[in-house]
């Protein structure tokens, strides 16, 4: 059975990425009733002819009803910014158009998501363009975890909204001679006093 993938025409670098980094194609094989088959032949394009990296679509040039993944749409946005050494500093998710249940009601809004680096600890910021999922949901700064050198400790509370964590969750990571990761397991619960 052939399950390969790759990028571009798997020859030649620039069928499958531009100048800019961006994917150009991918191409992906599976198994379908009657056996193997190309399941995807993707085409990425951008805005302003690749002089952007702003996603414009996604098409699939196999053209299998089955598999289709067209994607003329942008349901939202992501931006990193990194300092002058390469470190991620922050992370920005945009999801427009998201529907979020609140007391049974359903409102439509759009969720900025920003995501804080700082050292070895992570933040988080939510914010909605509806007023009132806004009121209810939103929280700000929250810590989110903090690593160290076997691992990292998790703030775990009742609702992403709660200004104090219950517990913070000590999250370890085995790792072999070579620093390959070999086992992550949970440990201790630690009261949010001791932090």
């Amino acid at each position: 059975m052939n399950f390969d993938s790759w990028m571009g025409d798997r020859t030649t670098p620039g069928s499958a990425y531009d100048l800019n980094g961006n994917i150009k194609q991918m191409q992906q094989w599976g198994w379908m009733p009657g056996g193997s088959t190309q399941t995807d032949n993707l085409k990425y394009t951008y805005h302003l002819n690749g002089l952007t990296n702003r996603l414009k679509n996604v098409i699939d040039l196999n053209n299998n009803p089955t598999t289709q993944k067209n994607a003329t749409t942008v349901k939202g946005t992501i931006i990193y910014t990194y300092d002058a050494t390469g470190t991620k500093l922050k992370k920005i998710v945009v999801e427009n158009g998201a529907t979020i249940s609140l007391n049974n009601i359903n409102y439509t809004t759009n969720i900025t998501t920003t995501t804080l680096y700082l050292g070895s600890s992570v933040y988080e910021n939510k914010l909605y363009s509806n007023s009132t999922v806004n009121t209810a949901l939103r929280y700000t700064h929250q810590l989110q975890f903090f690593g160290h050198e076997e691992g990292r400790v998790r703030a775990v509370r009742p609702t992403p909204q709660s200004t104090t964590p219950l517990t913070l969750v000590y999250d370890y990571m085995l790792k072999d001679h070579l620093g390959n990761p070999t086992w992550r397991g949970t440990g201790v619960r630690m009261p949010a006093c001791l932090w």
